[in-house]
């Protein structure tokens, strides 16, 4: 309940005029009351975003802005000088991450991916006016072809047994019929699907360079860890939350 009240507070002071502080409140009232499924508009600090009603996707600009959950601060290596930085998001549901790196990179290259034909809609639009995104209909995973895809809502879209058939790619395919030679910042949230993710790359590892991951298991959790330290990384920074942990992974430790 707490941090519910933190993230109104700030949606609020983010919001644009009355009608963006009316606009807060009634999207916490009908979120308070279950209801959901119109799509809506908001004016934020950092843009204009469009939004399925409740909070459950509004909830990643105040991941992105106020817990600064996919800053590349965290990488003491990172140089946010650069202008040519290549950023994967991986799991990029309404695009508020995507435009974040596209913001604070606009010379940078941005490959998003989202598999849900109902909220790549709203990322589409969000995303409209970024033309260093890239953005991709399809789930990375362990192989090439299909899954099922149920869609829960807001940011818990997942992978499972039932629901709607999306595409799927392998990291490493992608990475090779787009010859992507270096890889700066790779952001994976795809809700318990990490793992799968990571095995479709496994040959595009050596090409990154920094990885951010959202984890919901401490099984998932040793998993990617195994992966990731195979392949060179180092733990930075891990910050466990209720229900979720926030992990950070670098190569750019080994060459300081």
């Amino acid at each position: 309940m707490y941090e519910k009240i933190k993230m109104t507070v700030f949606m609020f002071s983010h919001s644009k005029g009355i009608k963006g502080k009316t606009q807060v409140l009634l999207t916490i009232a009908r979120s308070v009351i279950g209801r959901k499924g119109k799509e809506c508009v908001l004016e934020l600090e950092h843009g204009v975003f469009h939004y399925k009603e409740g909070l459950g996707e509004l909830s990643s600009y105040y991941e992105v802005y106020y817990n600064k959950d996919y800053s590349p601060e965290y990488f003491d290596q990172f140089d946010l000088c650069k202008s040519d930085v290549v950023i994967f998001d991986i799991g990029a549901n309404i695009g508020i991450t995507s435009t974040y790196y596209s913001d604070i990179f606009p010379n940078g290259v941005i490959h998003s991916f989202e598999p849900n034909p109902d909220t790549l809609m709203r990322c589409e639009k969000n995303t409209r006016n970024h033309s260093n995104i890239t953005l991709n209909k399809v789930a990375l995973s362990k192989s090439v072809g299909s899954v099922l895809f149920e869609d829960n809502g807001g940011t818990s879209s997942h992978i499972s047994d039932k629901g709607i058939r999306v595409q799927t790619n392998t990291l490493d395919q992608y990475v090779k019929d787009c010859r992507i030679k270096h890889i700066d910042l790779m952001k994976i949230d795809v809700e318990g699907a990490e793992e799968m993710v990571l095995e479709g790359g496994i040959d595009s590892l050596p090409i990154v360079d920094n990885i951010i991951l959202e984890v919901h298991s401490r099984d998932l959790y040793k998993a990617v860890r195994l992966i990731l330290e195979s392949n060179k990384f180092e733990l930075v920074f891990k910050r466990e939350m209720k229900n979720t942990c926030m992990v950070y992974w670098s190569k750019a430790v080994n060459k300081a």
